[in-house]
């Protein structure tokens, strides 16, 4: 299992909870630079990383885990389900047709039925969600956190 080394304890606290249900599991811990050149050539056989949404829509979630129609070199789409040799190819079938759809119950119910199905069937272990936690001062204004991005200094307001 190769892990950057800033996810050192995750890593071997991982690597214990695998080797304690029988599972042998060799820890690797290298530069995260060197993890991503690696995994981004399915170079990797299990790995630990961080991963976020470059933007908050359903699809941006969707797409890089669950669509792959194949694992080879000729795979049009080469993100996270691809990396990890996981081609599905139902769920990539419900990732192309989620994103199109314009109704947003519909588009949300087909979301969560991928998601229930992955949660299933997928390679992939989930195992935190960062969260952030920010003091801010009552007489700060339009300051808002967000997972997906920063808020621009420029709309932020100090109240005297």
């Amino acid at each position: 299992m190769t892990v950057p080394n800033f996810l050192a304890t995750a890593g071997t606290v991982v690597k214990s909870n695998l080797e304690a249900v029988g599972i042998k599991t060799d820890l690797q811990l290298i530069a995260y630079s060197t993890l991503l050149g690696k995994y981004r050539k399915q170079g990797l056989e299990a790995v630990i990383a961080r991963w976020g949404a470059d933007y908050g829509d359903p699809d941006a979630q969707a797409k890089p885990f669950a669509h792959c129609r194949t694992t080879g070199p000729d795979a049009k789409i080469k993100q996270l389900a691809w990396r990890n040799a996981y081609a599905n190819p139902e769920f990539t079938d419900m990732v192309e047709k989620a994103a199109l759809i314009e109704d947003r119950a519909e588009r949300e119910r087909v979301y969560i039925e991928l998601q229930k199905k992955w949660q299933q069937d997928s390679v992939f272990g989930i195992l935190y969600q960062f969260s952030g936690n920010k003091g801010v001062k009552d007489k700060i204004k339009n300051f808002h956190v967000s997972a997906l991005t920063e808020t621009r200094l420029e709309y932020v307001d100090i109240e005297d």
